[in-house]
């Protein structure tokens, strides 16, 4: 698969909606299209664990969408949105994806009031077509969240999530479940910063070469493949970096905590600069024990 096209279709659009210089609807529409680009750094792309097999890489991404609301009874909000995304990485090309899905969001607030707490459920389903077949899947995401503002410049939210991955290989089949708690703070007029703690529990995928460059085969492995529940051939690093080396994928339960920061700067009410940082945590069967950190810088506009 090639996403030449597509991408170029995309960039298109993109450009000719953040040029636009009239409203998309009418004021009074229900449909409100989105706008959103981000770049960034990963450091350890495949999750690895050991020095010899991590590999950093930078991406690009950029999500096209388009969402219907209807308000609902007074302080009731259901919104349905469909959206087109790829993702684009520099250095481990296979990586890279063409993305369809949609959401449904229902926020209700059972009383008003500018401190008085309301209530998100949502759900996701999207599908993800990659340059090898083993890596497509169909994800299935949904959340449950409160968030209770304490002043005008300050809240937090509380939330759980059920995530399910079923993809064309083994290893990347994966389940869990996660807790989070988030709070924002607007030190400035336009200007806020925003945390999130989350902890998680289920599957984890994480790779590591089996065969050098130099025919060795790694003889440390062993406490990985005994604890894995699924093992496959890497075919995305494999075509990236290797000859005669072999790189192989792993899934595996664990305990993961992730930090996140960030600070978004508004230009409008509808848009957005938002640049962030997340540190993730992993402590997987196998002694199988990991970090990664994700720089992101992105940029929001809806219309």
């Amino acid at each position: 698969m090639k996403f030449t096209h597509i991408q170029a279709a995309a960039l298109s659009l993109c450009v000719a909606l953040f040029t636009h210089t009239g409203p998309v609807f009418a004021a009074d529409s229900p449909w409100h299209p989105d706008v959103k680009i981000s770049v960034g750094t990963n450091d350890n792309l495949g999750q690895a664990e050991r020095n010899r097999d991590i590999v950093d890489s930078n991406f690009a991404t950029l999500n096209l969408g388009i969402a219907y609301k209807k308000d609902l009874n007074p302080g009731q909000l259901l919104t349905l949105r469909g959206f087109l995304e790829t993702e684009q990485w520099d250095d481990v090309r296979d990586m890279s994806r063409l993305s369809a899905g949609g959401q449904v969001f229902f926020d209700w607030q059972p009383s008003p009031g500018p401190t008085a707490p309301s209530f998100q459920a949502n759900a996701m389903v999207r599908v993800d077509d990659y340059e090898h077949h083993q890596r497509d899947s169909t994800i299935f995401s949904t959340q449950l969240m409160v968030t209770k503002p304490f002043t005008n410049r300050i809240q937090s939210s509380l939330g759980v999530e059920y995530r399910d991955r079923d993809s064309s290989g083994t290893v990347w089949d994966l389940e869990h479940f996660r807790g989070f708690l988030g709070g924002a703070f607007a030190f400035r007029p336009s200007w806020s910063l925003h945390g999130t703690f989350s902890y998680i529990y289920g599957d984890v995928w994480s790779n590591a070469q089996t065969t050098f460059s130099n025919g060795n085969t790694a003889d440390d492995l062993f406490g990985l493949i005994s604890k894995a529940d699924a093992i496959e051939p890497d075919k995305a690093f494999d075509s990236e970096f290797c000859g005669v080396c072999r790189w192989h994928a792993y899934r595996l339960k664990a305990h993961t905590n992730t930090y996140e920061i960030g600070i978004n700067k508004e230009f409008s009410h509808d848009m957005l600069l938002d640049f962030s940082f997340m540190y993730i945590d992993v402590d997987a069967r196998g002694d199988n024990e990991y970090d990664t950190q994700v720089f992101r810088l992105s940029l929001l506009k809806r219309f």
